[in-house]
């Protein structure tokens, strides 16, 4: 038989109407007895019926928000895919999705909007969350009050939440520093360019980046991080100076986007014989330089299935009262050269 609500209420000794604002991730709840509840439909195997909860929603739909960076990155334009794709499948199910895209990578704005999804109602909300005191105050502030978060891409410490989910950057950036070592000669000089310090996924990568190369090769030196927003226009104007000021260099690591005007600058000075790329996140734009052998490698994180993830983990928590089995959903890290194209 399964197990109805009022049962649920007598096994943790509290009422049905507690047990049901628990279910549908309602406030006014205290976070010990949620736990209580959480922890004894786990363990009572609670199965909701989810083509009722489904009919009932049709007329008050469930309502997720989802913060991302600016859409000119080619990962935040995967996700984009992965998202829309995951919210047809669950708009039958009484799912909404809307989807905020920041203009700027600043924590302001990103503490605007998530003030705005709260406020707009959402039950569940997954952020790309900027590296700051204020954005992860205010994350666990959301998630106390019975908002359950979700966090994606940049892992933070201390963030309250259902989950995280992407890849585990300081292993990628370590990737990166082995792969450098094997492509230019030594000793010699890279040069790195990141998005943004406000980013840790940033950080994670350009840490493990710098560890790699002080453990396996420390007589590649690293010569400058400069920050270039995922803009190739940005990214052009670093690797000209760059290359000016280090006409030594023997490659460049980019930890997010920006492929494109990195390569340009560098074919536009004829150097593209002496420096060697490694990217993130292969953009259609920036294929024919993986082909040409200018960009060595990219390194992978499948952001299309980051973006179904980011929907289905709060529809089984929101809807199912299922919550993901662990806290870190790791996104699988692949490497593209020219030959896996």
């Amino acid at each position: 038989m399964p197990v109805t609500i009022k049962e649920i209420a007598e096994y943790t000794g509290t009422s049905r109407g507690t047990v049901d604002k628990v279910l549908h991730n309602r406030s006014g709840v205290k976070p010990a007895t949620r736990e209580r509840i959480l922890k004894a439909i786990e363990e009572l195997e609670y199965s909701p019926n989810i083509i009722g909860k489904a009919l009932v929603l049709k007329n008050s739909p469930l309502k997720i928000g989802i913060i991302v960076t600016p859409d000119y990155n080619y990962y935040i334009q995967q996700v984009m895919l992965g998202i829309e794709a995951a919210q047809q499948e669950y708009s039958p199910f009484g799912l909404n999705v809307d989807v905020r895209i920041l203009k700027s990578l600043t924590a302001e704005e990103e503490l605007q909007v998530l003030d705005d999804l709260a406020r707009d109602g959402c039950a569940g909300i997954c952020v790309f969350p900027f590296d700051d005191d204020r954005v992860k105050q205010k994350i666990n502030q959301l998630n106390d009050s019975g908002i359950a978060m979700v966090t994606f891409n940049s892992y933070i410490d201390g963030i309250d939440g259902i989950c995280f989910i992407g890849q585990d950057n300081y292993r990628a950036g370590k990737t990166a520093g082995s792969l450098i070592r094997r492509i230019i000669r030594s000793p010699g000089q890279v040069a790195v360019l990141i998005s943004s310090k406000n980013i840790s996924c940033h950080e994670q990568r350009l840490g493990g980046f710098t560890d790699k190369l002080h453990e396996c090769a420390p007589e590649i030196q690293i010569v400058d991080v400069s920050e270039e927003y995922d803009d190739d226009r940005l990214s052009y104007e670093c690797t000209l100076r760059l290359c000016s000021r280090y006409p030594d260099l023997d490659a460049i690591y980019i930890t997010s986007g920006g492929s494109v005007g990195v390569c340009q600058a560098i074919i536009e000075l004829h150097r593209e014989n002496a420096i060697r790329v490694i990217s993130h996140d292969m953009s259609p734009q920036a294929l024919p330089y993986l082909k040409s052998g200018l960009i060595a490698f990219s390194i992978e994180q499948d952001g299309y299935g980051q973006g179904h993830q980011l929907v289905k983990a709060l529809f089984e928590y929101l809807i199912k009262c299922q919550k993901p089995e662990q806290y870190n959903i790791q996104a699988p890290l692949k490497i593209i050269t020219e030959e896996l194209i």
